[in-house]
């Protein structure tokens, strides 16, 4: 049940380097949505990580990305186990795209740009077709300049930042929340899957959800991602600390 608090706290965006209350109550929410008994609680839990990235980040103008701009989705994306989750509960029912996904060679975090492909979640007209899902990488990445993103991720061109700063920093911190979750309801650190590798392997297993909620670490076989960068770790280690004692 929420506190009189919490409530206050939850109406407000994040903010980078603000008040460690309103983190603490946002992070206790995805806590609670992680260890709930519905449909999907990796989903839920997903769902208000990413709205709460969304309604926090700095609004910029001058976009270049557009529905069916899909330059950009060739690149590996790494998710944490709550997003695998998600992405796969948004695929249940589309067997074609099952059956698409699960016949695919498998791919690698790191690989080189001469292996890219596109991603496997891409639909009709090069929409993305769990967009309602999609990771919190995928709604931090936007371009100003469609230019610069053909002539990288479909040329020769150079690679160079084509996300804001601001956007960047706030997916982490949200990124960071949602890893002291994990933590927080004991799956322990997120050390980072590849996005469709992952959503296999959970697609391939019975019940994947509800075992992995169980302690079953049913994404043992997924190949894992680099080690968290140690400023990060500290940082997710200090959220989960604050948060543990209110729970």
């Amino acid at each position: 049940m929420l506190s009189d608090s919490d409530r206050v706290m939850l109406a407000q965006p994040l903010r980078l380097g603000g008040d460690a209350r309103v983190m603490g109550a946002h992070l206790r929410q995805v806590v609670r949505l992680l260890k709930g008994d519905g449909a999907s609680p990796c989903r839920d839990a997903v769902t208000y990580i990413t709205g709460l990235f969304e309604r926090s980040v700095t609004p910029h103008s001058g976009l270049a990305c557009a529905k069916g701009c899909a330059w950009c989705c060739v690149q590996t994306v790494v998710v944490t186990a709550a997003e695998a989750f998600a992405v796969a509960t948004e695929m249940q029912a589309r067997e074609a795209m099952v059956a698409t996904l699960l016949a695919q060679p498998p791919r690698h975090l790191g690989e080189p740009k001469s292996e890219w492909r596109n991603c496997s979640f891409l639909g009709a007209e090069g929409a993305c077709s769990v967009y309602a899902a999609r990771p919190l990488a995928c709604h931090a990445f936007v371009s100003f300049d469609l230019k610069a993103c053909i002539d990288f991720f479909a040329g020769d061109g150079t690679a160079e930042q084509f996300t804001p700063n601001d956007r960047q920093q706030m997916m982490y911190a949200c990124r960071m929340m949602l890893s002291a979750a994990h933590r927080l309801t004991g799956h322990g650190d997120q050390p980072g899957y590849e996005l469709s590798g992952a959503v296999a392997a959970i697609l391939k297993t019975p019940d994947a959800e509800l075992r992995w909620q169980r302690g079953e670490d049913v994404l043992k076989d997924v190949p894992q991602g680099p080690p968290v960068p140690p400023a990060f770790a500290e940082e997710i280690r200090r959220m989960a600390a604050f948060v543990a004692p209110t729970l």
